[in-house]
């Protein structure tokens, strides 16, 4: 069987796109090298054949423009010139000259002679190149040869024609690589030739037996050969793959994968013949790094080649790796359909960049097929809900016994990659436009088993390449160009699939919805418009480029390409993660409200819901609600549903996880059975096909039998969950459940329906209890007795000789609903700390930390590890600033050490976060293979050494070194740490977060730890012993009044006199008229203070109507005092006391009440008149009179008067509040 015309990657021909199709798999390219020197081949026919003598090109073209081309006289022969800046500038055969003459088997041999001109500065990589560009260029390379100036060299290269080549496209020409990092060089060509070599006739060979045999990979390299393994992937040059025996894991050798310049340069098999398509196979190996080389992850992957295109994916990452011990890994994967494939293990991609280079040994690789349990017989899960149900995919579930489950279970299918903008393209440029064979494949297949298919997605920041927003010169695009390449890919996109299913909307098409924009929504609160500073938003200049997205989605979509009298056949949504989360939440629902007022087809709002058990049910009901209160009516729909257990994957969490899924579809029925749910989708059909298979997340194991998962989804009997609580140690525990700030320091647990929620603390006599349900009845039942238990209340229950480290089972049960087959964990008392705002943000500098100075702080006293003598520890400070945490950690350690390589054995400060005080147990983390990042990592663990280096625990490293920054210092006794962490939009004050110290002493190649919590030393990988902090109030000076907050050196009230001409202006009241107690809009002019706080002024007497956040249209909502009646200034100042602006302003009196005109007001002077009366406002010290504000509406307009001439003063902060529907105080 002859291979087939590959789709590789653009052709740029010395570089690393160059040489990365022919080493993915075995591209047919240069079937040989050919021998210069042999005779013809038998049959062979010369087509071109030039010497450039008489300055003919002879029947050969020009590539990229005749003036590059010129003629010379070379060392006495004739040669053509080439001008060359780019790698295909030079002469090609002409496209269509095989087109009467080539058959499949058939040979076409390019033959030239090349020299670099004596002037080039060094040498250069040439090459003959073929591709036939109308088949979505389809590339492949003869050899390579380097070129010295001034030395003729051969080029050679035999290509094979196969049934699909385009031979009216097809063409060969000389690729050349850059000369010493210069582009702009000339070269000469003395002859070039083209022969026709005719193929054996294989039409009568027997079909070849289906593949099959998976033993054919299995290797143990003891017979001191490869086997069916090589190199993989050679770059700017060949790496090596070996049989060793420096390491072995059982026997004498091992393959050793050594001298890589990237991470891509691996070991790799072809699979075609030894693996079937959809049939699922496990694959397991050993493998380490060599010594002394740097450990990295490892990544099992595939290329996979259909209709001449091949695509490359993930089948498994692995971490955890030493350059010491061998480590066992194995994966689990379906096969997909394949014209060929190639299996290989490679360390982790780097975004293109080289990686992990390290050398490393593999051993005892072992391939066996899974037998399939998918049982026919089971409920299908579409049959249990009202709404569409899908699933993502890809080529892989197409086929065998996935494509089985996919039928039984799923009406509607996601491709999980293939529709995202960068699949849509098989180069470099906008005209290498074609859709990619697994998008056709998950069409066919949808179309044939008359499935739904739901597009993802047309615009997104991630997976559309850095061409996409740049013009043919590297540079950055404009706006207007940017906008007429996002029109062009989604015209393309809708007419390709309209071109080969038929209109949207007609039998054929099966496309129903698409996600026209994808994670637009910033993850932080930094900017007031909430939007992702992506590509597409930094170019465009604003939001607006996601109402163009919708617009021609719109256009081509449900109009251009749609069945005539169609009624918009495809639904357009806007799709985002963590909407769980209330922040991110809130900034997509004022998105999406701008863009419907604005006209924008919004069909509806798209929620993932990538979920871990932490994250409860409830708050997914909430972001229903939320949605459905702003949009009443809008379709919600969940996209990519996903539940991961964390990553210890214990049957008790497999068994939450199916109460978690049963619960979520409880949700997602009755919401269905009130509102419109347009469709749920689960991310992926089993564990091992999910991006983040670690963390079995689906509701199938890799063998298609069900999980827990899908009984819950089903709503179908689920066994008891097996429930634990630690309780904490606590001889003083208050009795009384109003006691402010204590019971709710750790999370409660609750009973299976939720009936009632619980917390214990235990001392030497017993256990307290606290229990909060509207139960009319509750009990303990432990130790064998059962004990009453205040279902409102606490509860004291004596059980002596408790202890730490003790282990009771236990229920607690409220009006029949239980906390059921649980155990109880004594330990220690619970580490608490308190840590207040602080005054001014602090700076990032450790020998300025004037501000920690009156926080109170914890020390580390708890020893993890000892030795010969006592381990350094530290006292650590803690304040708040806005969405950070700034940490302060003083280290008594006089003899600093930082030579180890583990930097775990450094000295160093570990700080452990937990955003929310979830207490998890194992950590909630994110994942970036295979899919995308997820701002889902709530648990970290960051270490910081004396020299600020800086290193992070479980999860993802990247995304966790973003959330952090540090400086150190040296001290007289050890050395001083200064951090600050962003809590990601969930500090703020009375905020809990589950916090953890440890301090890392090195000693004699060891290392000594204390801690500030955790007492086990497992911090690294648990979250439930850490301490818990909680932001309060700023420290309160002698007086009892917090410190200011605003920065140092403000004082308030302003200076009047700082108002005049010259800054008049910057502000607009928006309301008219302005009347004396009711709200009233003004509008900053400053279009960079959307979204900032500022403090707002009312003058003759300075009044203070408060400090006020600024919607994004800068607009504040502010409340005229009740006696104010008449003319005044209003002035905005930052919180620095910055003036930002000022304007005139006349307050009136409200309807039917007297205006003041007439009658003195109380105290010596009217309003506006300068002069404070003894009850007036603006009487008194000190920041100035707080105003009468329009929150005491009410009774209050009512009693006014009767409250002023009584001489008291009402008085309240204004409260701001955001402008518009979604408003809200500030």
């Amino acid at each position: 069987m002859r291979p087939t015309w590959q789709r590789a990657l653009p052709a740029t021909i010395a570089g690393a796109a160059l040489a990365l199709p022919l080493s993915l798999t075995a591209l047919p390219g240069a079937v040989a090298d050919p021998d210069p020197e042999a005779p013809d081949p038998p049959g062979a026919v010369t087509l071109l054949d030039a010497d450039f003598g008489e300055e003919s090109l002879g029947d050969w073209v020009d590539s990229g423009g005749p003036e590059r081309l010129s003629f010379d006289v070379v060392d006495g022969q004739a040669a053509l010139a080439v001008a060359r800046e780019a790698d295909y500038h030079g002469i090609q055969s002409p496209p269509g000259l095989l087109a009467d003459l080539a058959e499949p088997g058939d040979i076409v041999r390019f033959s030239a002679t090349f020299q670099l001109s004596g002037d080039v500065a060094g040498a250069a990589e040439a090459r003959w190149v073929a591709d036939d560009e109308d088949s979505a260029f389809n590339y492949a390379w003869g050899p390579g040869v380097t070129a010295e100036p001034g030395e003729w060299v051969t080029l050679t290269a035999d290509f094979e024609i196969t049934a699909q080549t385009d031979l009216e496209a097809f063409r060969g020409y000389i690729g050349t690589g850059a000369a010493a990092d210069v582009n702009a060089y000339t070269y000469h060509l003395g002859e070039a030739s083209l022969m026709l070599i005719p193929g054996e006739d294989d039409g009568d060979d027997p079909a070849p037996p289906p593949a099959d045999n998976p033993a054919a990979l299995s290797h143990d390299f003891e017979d001191g050969e490869l086997g069916a393994w090589r190199p993989r992937y050679a770059e700017d040059h060949e790496h090596s793959v070996t049989v060793s025996d420096d390491a072995s894991y059982a026997g004498t050798y091992s393959a050793l994968v050594s001298d890589r310049t990237h991470q891509g340069q691996g070991i790799g098999a072809d699979a075609t013949e030894a693996l079937a398509s959809g049939v699922q196979y496990d694959l397991s190996a050993w493998i380490r790094f060599a010594d002394g080389e740097e450990p990295g992850d490892i990544t099992l992957s595939a290329a996979v080649t259909t209709e001449g295109s091949t695509s490359y994916s993930s089948l498994g990452q692995f971490s955890g790796f030493s350059n010491t011990e061998w480590i066992y890994v194995e994966q689990r994967f379906t096969t997909p359909d394949n014209e060929s494939l190639e299996i290989y293990f490679e360390t982790a991609w780097d975004g293109g960049a080289p990686g992990n280079t390290s050398s490393f040994h593999i051993d005892n690789i072992e391939v066996a097929a899974v037998e399939a349990t998918f049982d026919p017989g089971i409920t299908p899960l579409q049959d249990t809900v009202d709404f569409p149900l899908g699933v993502a995919i890809d080529v892989r579930e197409t086929t065998g016994t996935a494509s089985q489950v996919v039928n039984h279970h799923f009406d509607r299918v996601t491709a999980e990659n293939h529709m995202k903008p960068e699949a849509w393209y098989t180069g470099v440029g906008i005209d290498t436009f074609a859709m990619h064979a697994q998008a056709r494949a998950i069409l066919d297949y949808a179309v044939a088993n008359d499935l739904g298919v739901y597009g993802h997605v047309l615009v997104w920041h991630s997976q559309t390449p850095d061409w996409f927003f740049q013009d043919d010169s590297g540079e950055t695009l404009t706006r207007e160009a940017l906008d007429s390449r996002m029109e062009e890919h989604i015209r393309n996109v809708a007419e390709v699939i309209a071109e080969e299913y038929g209109p949207y909307g007609s039998p054929g098409n099966p496309m129903v919805a698409w996600d026209v924009v994808n994670e637009v929504i910033a993850d932080g609160s930094d900017h007031a418009d909430g939007m992702r500073r992506s590509q597409w938003y930094q170019i465009w200049g604003d939001e607006t480029y996601v109402d163009r997205a919708f617009e021609y989605a719109e256009r081509y979509f449900n109009d251009e390409y749609a069945e005539a009298g169609s009624d918009r056949p495809v639904a357009l949504y806007i799709n985002d993660y963590n909407t769980e989360i209330s922040a991110k939440r809130a900034r997509m629902i004022g998105l999406t409200d701008r863009l419907l007022r604005r006209g924008a087809p919004v069909d509806g709002f798209a929620h993932q819901f990538h979920l871990n058990l932490s994250m409860p049910i409830s708050a997914l009901q909430q972001a229903l609600n939320d949605v459905e209160a702003a949009f009443p009516d809008m379709p919600q729909l969940v996209t990519e549903l996903d539940i991961t257990v964390g990553t210890s994957v214990t049957e008790g969490a497999l068994i939450d996880q199916g109460y978690h899924y049963r619960d979520a579809f409880r949700l997602f029925r009755e919401w269905s059975s009130n509102h419109q749910l347009d469709s749920v989708a689960i991310w992926g059909l089993n564990d091992g096909r999910s991006w983040r298979a670690a963390q079995a997340p689906l509701v199938f194991n890799d063998d298609f039998s069900p999980k827990y998962a899908y009984y819950g989804v089903i709503d179908a009997e689920l066994p008891p969950q097996e429930n634990s609580a630690l309780i904490f140690y606590d001889g003083q525990a208050p009795t009384d459940p109003a006691v402010e700030g204590y019971w709710d320091r750790l999370p409660l647990h609750a009973t299976s329906n939720e009936v009632a929620e619980f917390q214990a603390h235990w001392h030497e006599d017993g256990l307290t209890v606290y229990v909060d349900s509207e139960a009319s009845s509750a009990t303990l039942d432990i130790a064998g007795e059962s004990f009453p238990l205040a279902p409102d209340g606490v509860t004291e229950v004596p059980l002596p000789g408790l202890s730490a480290g003790q282990n009771l089972p236990a229920v607690v049960t409220a009006d029949g609903d239980s906390w059921t087959n649980g155990t109880f964990t004594f330990v220690e008392e619970l580490s608490y700390h308190e840590a207040p705002e602080a005054e001014a943000e602090p700076v990032l500098d450790p020998a300025d930390v004037d501000l920690f100075s009156e926080a109170a702080g914890l020390v580390t006293q708890t020893e993890i590890e000892t030795g010969g003598r006592d381990g350094a520890t530290a006292e650590v400070r803690l304040l708040w600033h806005e969405d950070e945490l700034h940490i302060l950690a003083d280290v008594t350690d006089p003899e600093i050490d930082v030579s180890h390589s583990d930097p775990w054995v450094q000295d160093s400060v570990e700080f452990f976060l937990d955003l929310g005080n979830a207490r998890n147990g194992t950590y909630r983390i994110a994942s970036r293979e295979g899919h995308h990042l997820l701002s889902e990592q709530y648990d970290f663990q960051f270490r910081i050494s004396a020299t600020n280096e800086v290193s992070v625990g479980t999860g993802d490293e990247e995304y966790q070194l973003e959330q952090i920054s540090s400086e150190t210092m040296p001290t007289e006794d050890g050395y001083r740490v200064r951090a600050v962490i962003d809590l990601r939009d969930m500090g703020g004050l009375g905020t809990l977060h589950g916090f953890d110290v440890q301090v890392n002493d090195s000693h004699e190649g060891a290392r000594l730890v204390t801690s500030w919590a955790d007492p086990t030393g497992n911090g690294y990988q648990n979250t439930q012993r850490w301490g818990v902090i909680r932001l309060v109030d700023a420290v309160q000076d002698e007086d009892g009044e917090d410190d200011d907050d605003d920065g140092p050196g403000v004082v308030w009230p302003p200076d009047r006199e700082g108002l005049d001409e010259e800054n008049r202006g910057g502000l607009a009241v928006l309301t008219d008229p302005v009347v004396a107690g009711e709200d009233f809009e003004v509008m900053a002019e400053d279009e960079d203070l959307g979204g900032e706080q500022l403090r707002f002024w009312l003058f003759s007497e300075p009044v203070d109507l408060g400090e006020v956040t600024l919607s994004a249209e800068r607009i504040a909502v502010l409340t005229a005092p009740l006696d104010s009646v008449g003319s005044h200034q209003l002035a905005a100042y930052s919180l620095e006391g910055e003036l930002i602006g000022w304007t005139d302003l006349t307050i009136v009196a409200p309807a039917g009440v007297d205006d003041g005109d007439d009658d003195e007001a109380p105290g010596d002077g009217a309003p506006g008149d300068g002069t404070p009366g003894d009850g007036a406002p603006g009487a008194g010290t000190g920041g100035g009179a707080l105003p009468v504000t329009g929150a005491q509406t009410g009774p209050l307009l009512a009693l006014a008067g009767l409250l002023a001439l009584m001489g008291l003063v009402i008085s309240s902060v204004a409260r701001g509040s955001l402008h518009g529907r979604f408003g809200g105080g500030s």
